[in-house]
Parts: C-alpha cells; structure tokens; sequence
C-alpha cells in the first residue's frame, strides 16, 4: 500500500515523495530496494543533521529512507526524536509516507501524532476488521487522534465476499473509503525491478481512485500521509 501511494504522488502528481519505512519487524524495504543494512533510520535519528545520508533515490520523485532491523532499537527511540528527524528533511517533500507495522509503539504513536492523515488498511475478513477497528478504538479514545484524521480501506476483497459495503459501515459506525480487490498480479516485490510496473496493476488504478476520492485529486496536505 505504501508502495502504491509512493508511485501515485511521485510518478502520477509528480510530488518530490519520501517513503518512511516504521516496520521495525524487520520491514522489507532494504530488501526491495537494495539498501545497505547500516544505512537506516536509526542512523538519521541519531544524527539528524546528516539524516539525508541515510535517505536512497529509487527514482526521479521518489526516495527511501528504511526502518530499523531491530526492534529492541526501535523501542528505545526518545519520544520526539522521529519528528525532529523528520523537520530537518519536510521542505524537501511535497509527501512524507510513513509505513508503520500493526502494533502501537512510541515510534509509531510519535509518527501518527504528526500525521496529517491516517490510512486504516484491513483485509475483508471478520478478525482483520476487528484488529482494526481495536486499533481505531485506541487511537481515538486513548491518544486523541480526531475520526476526521482516519479513513478504512478494505484490501484483497474478492467475489463473492460475505462482508459487504453496508455490513462493514454497520459494524464500525466508521465510513469505508474505498475497497481494493485482490490483484493476482501484483506483488511489492515488482518493487525490484522498478516501481514504474506497479503502474499497470489493478491494485494500482483501484488505489488511485479512492486517494483522488478521498483528497480530491490533492496530496493531503504538505508534508504527511
């Protein structure tokens, strides 16, 4: 999704974008785009000044700057320290577009805090949507993150699916921005041999389609997704 979202503001709107990678599991950025181990966003908090050493050019528009191997690491982050990362480089972007992973961790409440839009991604079955929902719960009851912020995005909907739009409206009380089918053709892994392949995937236009629904055909706002 992440990846999908990188090529339709660098590629389509043509929007200097940076993909932040929170996936502290580890994530599977610097396999896709052949970034060395050492070189992670563990170094550019540490030094913030130097942080665009840290940050690799996949294409004209797009850049990477990938998470932390470690987890341990990641939970010792300082809380404030990603966004004083993030200041030294938001003028160079029209997008920052953060991938976190499914747990709530400082890094990722820090990244969510700034955000200027949150997008909730759950698969069309009755245990990913509850996870989500549990997830939208938190954020808004416990750390104050406005609805208004948040928008669902149903992903791998195939026919015929016993979850339908108005069954899941229903059941979250939350609107659904848009749903995805599953795309036997895609795979972030196209990622290897150039993003410019995910173009042609149903994901891809499916994708398109609820981001210019939902933000009018506009980024969301400099500098945050």
């Amino acid at each position: 999704m992440a990846i999908g979202l990188g090529c339709y503001y660098s590629i389509r709107l043509k929007q200097p974008t940076l993909l932040l990678e929170l996936d502290c599991s580890p994530g599977d950025f610097g396999a896709l785009f052949d970034i060395e181990p050492q070189i992670s966003l563990d170094m550019a908090m540490r030094f913030p000044e130097e942080c665009r050493k840290c940050i690799k050019k996949v294409q004209h528009n797009l850049d990477i700057l990938k998470g932390m191997a470690n987890p341990i690491i990641a939970e010792g982050v300082a809380q404030g320290q990603l966004l004083s990362m993030v200041e030294k480089i938001a003028g160079d972007y029209e997008n920052i577009i953060i991938d976190t992973q499914s747990v709530l961790n400082g890094l990722v409440l820090d990244a969510l805090s700034f955000s200027r839009h949150i997008l909730l991604i759950t698969e069309c079955s009755i245990e990913s949507f509850n996870r989500v929902l549990n997830f939208n719960e938190i954020l808004t009851n416990n750390f104050g993150v406005k609805n208004s912020r948040i928008s669902l995005i149903v992903n791998k909907k195939q026919r015929p699916d016993f979850l339908k739009v108005w069954d899941i409206s229903k059941m979250s009380g939350h609107p659904v921005s848009g749903f995805i089918g599953y795309d036997r053709r895609f795979n972030k892994s196209m990622a290897i041999t150039g993003v410019d392949k995910i173009e042609k995937t149903r994901f891809y236009k499916q994708l398109c389609r609820i981001i210019e629904n939902e933000f009018k055909g506009k980024a969301p706002g400099r500098h945050k997704v």
